[in-house]
């Protein structure tokens, strides 16, 4: 078979070799004795690097993975899908167990192989990775790409912190994600087939998914579930310092007035059913005692909310009945307000009318006042 990758151990006791047939077989380096074979990958393995302790060995495959083996009796310990092309090249800090990979989908990872967590992601190339190496110190990295570039990538005194950047990673990844749909999204509204109408277009929404609405959608959530919470507990109890001082009502509308208008309809998709039945019933609250500005706030939510679920609201007794019932309490308000932008808008007819008649006497007696100042001038003269 052919051989693809050539590594020694440290102590200089093994030499292990990686084979078209997908295994990695290794041998003694004193007498080229065979020891053992590391079977496992799909593919063949591309790299292969052991640790400085010699305790372990990693294998870089084109099927993707890395793998981390005893280098005692060549059992897997793990398997990890480390990039999204082949992994071309693996190398160990020195007195770790921490480890670096390199791969064609043109990054370059930074592996914890006692924990199995991806510590960090290093982006840069434009191309394929196709070689690594790591210092005797550990404190810097160079990478060699197909894009005809090496970068150093150097370790810095900044904390590094795996929850932070998971969560990063994971944000990357929904943003590529809405971005991706968000392509799709012009043919599925009627820009191509006609026949291709989505929920988009029915529900009427306008705005676009992102990372914000779905973190606002997220706050929103947990936020009536926080509410929904309090307002089942017993009045022995104290209030959840959550709340902020408020009611869970009020709470829950601060929550709901801190989100954009452009993001409210995508926000409230994100929302389960059962989250809708508990805002709705909130939302009578509001538009019974609420004020103008939280009766428009209301009303908005209420529409878009009876446009996302049309179907589970008609189908459900009890949202029909709160449904019925906001819609005689938004058409009171409404009314109401309508009849209060008519009182304001006669009023400011009437202002308008009063100030234009007192600008015209104002210049009348302005006028009669310089004639009368000119005709004495002249009888002096």
């Amino acid at each position: 078979w052919d051989v693809l990758a050539v590594a020694f151990s440290p102590d200089g006791k093994y030499i292990a070799l990686a084979l078209l047939d997908a295994t990695v077989k290794i041998f003694f380096c004193d007498t080229l004795r065979f020891f053992v074979s590391l079977y496992g990958h799909k593919l063949p393995a591309l790299c292969i690097a052991f640790s400085s302790d010699c305790s372990l060995i990693a294998t870089g495959s084109a099927d993707k993975n890395l793998k981390i083996w005893g280098a005692d009796f060549g059992d897997c310990h793990k398997s990890l899908f480390a990039h999204d092309d082949s992994v071309m090249a693996c190398a160990w800090v020195r007195n770790t167990h921490y480890v670096f990979t390199a791969g064609k989908d043109g990054r370059v990872k930074y592996w914890d192989c006692d924990t199995y967590e991806l510590i960090q992601t290093l982006s840069g190339h434009h191309s394929e990775v196709w070689a690594l190496a790591v210092s005797s110190l550990g404190d810097f990295v160079v990478s060699g790409s197909h894009d005809r570039s090496l970068r150093v990538w150097r370790r810095t005194e900044e904390q590094l912190f795996i929850e932070e950047e998971l969560e990063a990673r994971q944000e990357r990844e929904m943003a590529a994600e809405i971005a991706a749909e968000s392509a799709r999204r012009p043919n599925a509204i009627g820009l191509g087939d006609d026949a291709d109408a989505s929920a988009d277009q029915v529900s009427g929404r306008t705005g676009l998914r992102s990372i914000e609405t779905l973190k606002a959608g997220e706050r929103l959530l947990e936020s009536i579930t926080l509410a929904v919470a309090e307002s089942g507990a017993t009045g022995s109890s104290d209030p959840s310092p959550l709340l902020l001082g408020l009611s869970p009502s009020r709470h829950l509308l601060s929550t709901l007035r801190a989100i954009r208008v452009s993001e409210l309809d995508e926000a409230l998709v994100v929302l389960p059913f059962t989250a809708v039945y508990h805002l709705l019933e909130y939302a009578l609250g509001w538009v019974d005692d609420g004020a103008d500005a939280d009766v428009e706030l209301a009303a908005r939510t209420v529409f878009a909310l009876i446009h996302l679920h049309m179907a589970s609201i008609a189908a459900n007794q009890g949202l029909r009945l709160i449904v019925s019932r906001l819609q005689d309490a938004l058409q009171r308000r409404l009314d109401a307000a309508r009849d209060m932008v008519g009182l304001n808008l006669a009023a400011l007819s009437h202002i308008a009318r009063e100030a234009q008649l007192a600008k015209t006497v104002v210049f009348g007696d302005s006028a009669a006042a310089g004639a009368q100042q000119f005709a004495e001038i002249t009888r002096l003269v």
